[in-house]
């Protein structure tokens, strides 16, 4: 793989840009439904079990297994050319920190189609194939606990397919997408998603462990300190718990929408 075509200006749709879709290791505790974006891909068991990329309309190629997706994707001129993706900060992140390249500008389809159908509550890839009358994406094969080493040739031509679809079904989303997209929300997608796959802040751990220690001491102390129970029992104003079995606390009346507002109407304050 080389450098990706020019496809026009440098500007607007008609940019040099490069579908890329990941596809990596989860099981039944490493997986995204028990872990922030942000710590799945950083984990040490994290892997790249394969990745499709697509330069602009072209065939989509294939790569599976950690070694030949991070030469592949190391060929490319990423300072020439854009990264589309559906969930950029995903597939972004893996690019910046597992592969160690960074492209000129980010683009999300998944942002996109929030952006235009705000209404609607599912805005996955297929979700967006199927309102705009695309192919639909294809169920992903069963490859749980299994990192591409231990994949059948069938489950790996399987994977290729699936893979292959969605970096199509993206790509084509986007073209259907871009033309309704005013390029300044465009700049707001890239500069969101770089922010994300590009960190720049350096946190001092133990310091800010101190301070969370020190805030949720004061906390604890403020709340203790304001009597908002007993002003509650004074004004023989009736604090139900939510649950049963729960205790009313000083915290259950600060923390309350509905409890704070009318504690403060009992003491002569309008909220």
């Amino acid at each position: 793989m080389g450098r990706a075509p020019s496809l026009g200006p440098a500007r607007g749709p008609g940019r040099a840009i490069v579908t890329v879709d990941f596809e990596t290791y989860f099981d039944d505790d490493y997986t995204l439904r028990k872990l922030s974006t942000s710590e799945y891909i950083r984990d040490p068991r994290f892997e790249i079990v394969s990745v499709s990329i697509k330069y602009a309309h072209n065939p989509t190629e294939f790569f599976g297994g950690p070694v030949a997706a991070k030469a592949a994707l190391r060929k490319i001129d990423w300072k020439g050319v854009d990264l589309l993706a559906h969930h950029t900060n995903f597939d972004g992140l893996i690019l910046t920190h597992h592969v160690g390249r960074v492209p000129r500008y980010y683009r999300d389809t998944l942002s996109m189609a929030r952006a235009l159908h705000p209404k609607f509550e599912r805005n996955d890839l297929a979700s967006i194939a199927l309102r705009y009358g695309l192919e639909n994406k294809l169920v992903m094969p069963d490859v749980k606990g299994k990192r591409w080493k231990d994949l059948t040739p069938e489950e790996q031509a399987a994977m290729e397919a699936y893979n292959v679809r969605d970096s199509d079904v993206c790509w084509e989303a986007y073209a259907k997408m871009v033309a309704q997209m005013p390029t300044d929300e465009m700049d707001l997608i890239d500069v969101t998603c770089r922010m994300f796959c590009e960190p720049v802040l350096t946190l001092d751990v133990p310091l800010a462990e101190r301070e969370l220690r020190r805030e949720i001491r004061e906390r604890k102390k403020l709340i203790k300190g304001s009597g908002a129970l007993a002003m509650a029992r004074a004004a023989s104003y009736a604090v139900k718990p939510k649950k049963k079995g729960d205790k009313v606390t000083d915290e259950t009346i600060l923390a309350s929408n509905k409890h704070f507002p009318e504690m403060l109407r009992h003491m002569g304050i309008d909220p």
